[in-house]
């Protein structure tokens, strides 16, 4: 087993891209930590992960929210004493023009993409510190790379997040802690199946296999401790 006794948190567990990662790397032996809004998909990632031998916690999070962020820390530390991994996984992603684009929606995004990953690696880091080792992948998105028509907001809280990412890594590596950016385009996921994003779900269907991007993570997760893979932009054919 690649990850045994790891201990990885997941945001975004519930379903998609990850609960891909959870039910694969809990194969490996990590203890998984899935974290999403929506407490009963992550216990159903979390059960399937038991009941395939694997150890794994569903932990309710809004990780827009800096006390739930907390005390998922605080429960993980309790639980497990460490932290090895932290995947960065939740967003969230609304279309439409310059014109259409609304306070509420813009907020929404800034607030999952770019709060939300801050107020994780906060957490995240100051444990990896003190163990001087650790690993924190940031799931990003080529719209962190490129800006598309339709997209303003979602490619503002993308470059947002990868910004931060990039001073993280600056901050990390004298520690022993690796930083990966993880860029990946469309995925056929749930992530297009809500009324703002009804445009793109016949194109997801084109999109790639979120099983497939998660094997990848997993070979990236699993490098030795001295490599660390910077930074991957993953696309479709």
């Amino acid at each position: 087993m690649r990850l045994k006794n790891q201990v990885v948190i997941i945001t975004g567990a519930s379903r998609g891209l990850g609960q891909a990662m959870a039910l694969l790397f809990g194969k490996e032996g990590a203890h998984i930590i899935a974290a999403s809004r929506t407490s009963s998909e992550i216990e159903h990632t979390a059960e399937q992960i038991r009941d395939h031998g694997g150890s794994a916690l569903a932990i309710p999070t809004d990780i827009t929210d800096l006390a739930q962020v907390s005390d998922l820390f605080r429960r993980v530390e309790e639980d497990y004493g460490k932290i090895d991994i932290l995947i960065n996984n939740a967003g969230i992603g609304l279309f439409g023009s310059v014109e259409e684009l609304t306070p509420e929606a813009l907020d929404q995004m800034l607030a999952v993409n770019v709060k939300g990953t801050v107020y994780c690696c906060q957490a995240a880091f100051k444990r990896m510190k003190e163990a001087r080792s650790g690993h924190i992948i940031n799931i990003l998105s080529t719209a962190s790379k490129v800006g598309r028509a339709n997209e303003s907001g979602y490619t503002a809280s993308k470059w947002a997040q990868a910004g931060f990412t990039e001073s993280l890594k600056a901050e990390a590596k004298p520690f022993g802690i690796r930083v990966t950016s993880f860029c990946p385009g469309g995925m056929n996921t749930p992530f297009w199946q809500t009324p703002e994003n009804q445009a793109h779900q016949q194109q997801a269907e084109q999109f790639m296999n979120p099983q497939a991007i998660a094997e990848l993570l997993l070979h990236i997760a699993t490098f030795p401790a001295a490599i660390n893979i910077d930074d991957i932009v993953v696309k479709r054919m």
